[in-house]
C-alpha cells in the first residue's frame, strides 16, 4: 500500500502514475528488487505528477509553515581549516538534500567557490548525468575530463549524490568513463549528499579498501553507525542543545578554543611556559579527575570515607575489620569497573568523561581561573547512538575535539 502522511492513496490516481504496472507483490519485495521499482517511480515523480496532484487528492490542509534553527557550532569552521592546514582531505557525507549540503559545506569552510559539479542519478534511474549551474551534461569522458582540469584550478566543487555513489561503484559500471570517474574524481569528493546509511557505508568501504585511505568518521546517530564501524576511525558526537553564549553583534563564541587556551595557560605551555598558576595539575588529580594512579587512590580513598559515614550514620558504632576490608574490596572493585567501561568505550565512557568534566570545571570555577570564559549548559545534553560504535566520543555535541586526537596521535 501507499499512504500520504495518514491518507491511503493506493487506489489513487498519483499511485497508477508511480506504478503502472501495478504495485510491486511480495515476491519482488525481496533483496534489491524493491530499491529498483522506487527508484523506475522517482524518476515518473519528476515528471508527471505536479503539486496539484498531491494536494487534490489528499484532505490535509496547509495552515502555515513551521521553521527550526539548528545554528552551526562556533568552533565548527576553526576545527575543519585545522585538518586541512594538516592536509587532512575533509569530506561531508551526510543525508540532507544538495542545497543544504552545499550551503552548510561552505559555512563550515569545507568547500569554496561557487560551481558545483554534481554527479546524480538520472530520473530513469539506470543512468549517469552531471548537472553545472542547473544545466545537464551528458556522463561522457570529455565532460568528466573538463570538470577535472576545473577541480585542479580550485574552479568549482565535486559534489555526489548518494545514489551516485552506489551505482558508480556498482559490478555493473565497468566502462571507461565509469573507471576513470570512480579512480579520479570520486577520491576528490568534498560532499556526498542524500545518502543513505548503507551509502555511507559502501563509500567509507571504498575509500578504504580501494583507495588505501585512513578515514576518520565522525557522527552522531543511528545513520552513521554502519559507517562509522567500517571506518578506521570512529568518533561519535554527543546529541543536544547547549548554550554557547553570544556577543552583541549575535556571533557565538568558540567556547571550545577558549577553554584549550586557558588550558594552555593553567598548564604553562606555549607562550603562557613562564606564568605561574594557582591551581596545580596534582590538585585536578587529588579530586579524583584522570587516570593516573594519583587520581584512582583519591577515588577509592573518596569511597571508602563515603561508606565510613554510611555506616556510621544508620549503626551509631564503628565498623569491624570485616566490614571496612568489604567497603575497600567495593572501592577497588568499582574503580575497576571505570576502567573497564573508559577502555571499551561508548556511552558509558561518555557519561563517565562528561561527569569528570563537570567536577573539574567547578574545581577551576572555585580557584577563579579565567572567570571570563563562558561556560556552556550541558542539561541538554544527552549520548546519540553513535557512540554504541564508536571509539572516541566528543564531551560536546559538535567536532570540537576531533583535531585534538589527531594532534595528540592517538589515531
Amino acid at each position: 500500500s501507499i499512504a500520504l502522511g495518514t491518507v491511503d492513496i493506493t487506489y489513487s490516481k498519483i499511485a497508477k502514475m508511480l506504478f503502472p504496472a501495478g504495485l510491486p507483490d511480495d515476491h519482488d519485495t525481496q533483496d534489491n528488487a524493491l530499491q529498483g521499482y522506487i527508484k523506475i517511480a522517482r524518476g515518473y515523480a519528476v515528471r508527471l505528477i505536479h503539486r496539484d496532484d498531491i494536494e487534490q487528492t489528499s484532505s490535509l490542509c496547509l495552515n502555515g509553515f513551521a521553521c527550526f534553527e539548528a545554528p552551526m557550532r562556533a568552533g565548527t569552521r576553526r576545527v575543519i581549516q585545522e585538518l586541512k592546514n594538516a592536509n587532512f582531505n575533509v569530506c561531508v557525507l551526510t543525508g540532507d538534500e544538495i542545497t543544504t549540503s552545499l550551503a552548510l559545506a561552505a559555512k563550515a569552510g569545507v568547500t569554496f567557490g561557487n560551481n558545483p559539479y554534481f554527479l546524480k542519478v538520472s530520473p530513469s534511474g539506470s543512468m549517469l548525468e552531471w548537472e553545472i549551474n542547473g544545466m545537464k551534461m551528458p556522463f561522457t569522458l570529455d565532460a568528466a575530463l573538463k570538470i577535472h582540469q576545473a577541480i585542479e584550478r580550485n574552479d568549482g566543487v565535486v559534489v555526489f549524490s548518494g545514489d551516485a555513489v552506489s551505482l558508480l561503484l556498482s559490478d555493473d559500471k565497468n566502462d571507461e568513463i565509469s573507471q576513470y570517474v570512480r579512480s579520479v574524481i570520486l577520491p576528490e569528493a568534498q560532499v556526498v549528499a542524500g545518502s543513505s546509511p548503507h551509502q555511507k557505508y559502501l563509500f567509507l568501504r571504498w575509500l578504504q579498501n580501494e583507495c588505501r585511505k585512513r578515514v576518520l568518521m565522525c557522527g552522531d546517530g543511528v545513520n552513521d553507525i554502519a559507517a562509522m564501524r567500517e571506518s578506521f576511525v570512529s568518533v561519535a558526537m554527543l546529541s543536544g542543545f547547549v548554550n554557547e553564549f553570544s556577543y552583541d553583534g549575535g556571533d557565538s563564541i568558540d567556547t571550545g578554543e577558549l577553554r584549550r587556551k586557558e588550558r594552555l595557560k593553567k598548564w604553562c605551555i606555549g607562550s603562557n611556559r613562564m606564568l605561574s598558576t594557582n591551581l596545580a595539575p596534582s590538585s585536578i588529580e587529588g579530586a579524583g579527575i584522570g587516570n593516573s594512579a594519583v587520581a584512582s587512590i583519591a577515588r577509592i580513598r573518596v569511597k571508602v570515607i563515603n561508606g565510613l559515614n554510611d555506616i556510621d550514620r544508620t549503626t551509631k558504632s564503628n565498623p569491624n575489620l570485616g566490614v571496612l576490608m568489604s567497603i575497600i574490596r567495593s572501592a577497588i572493585g568499582e574503580e575497576i569497573s571505570r576502567y573497564k567501561e573508559l577502555k571499551k568505550g561508548g556511552s558509558g565512557a561518555a557519561n563517565i568523561l562528561a561527569e569528570e568534566e563537570r567536577l573539574k570545571e567547578s574545581i577551576i570555577s572555585a580557584t577563579h581561573i579565567s572567570p571570563n570564559v563562558p561556560r556552556s549548559d550541558t542539561n541538554d545534553i544527552t549520548t546519540g547512538e553513535a557512540c554504541l560504535a564508536s571509539r572516541f566520543t566528543l564531551l560536546r555535541p559538535c567536532i570540537s575535539g576531533v583535531e585534538s586526537i589527531l594532534r595528540a596521535g592517538i589515531a
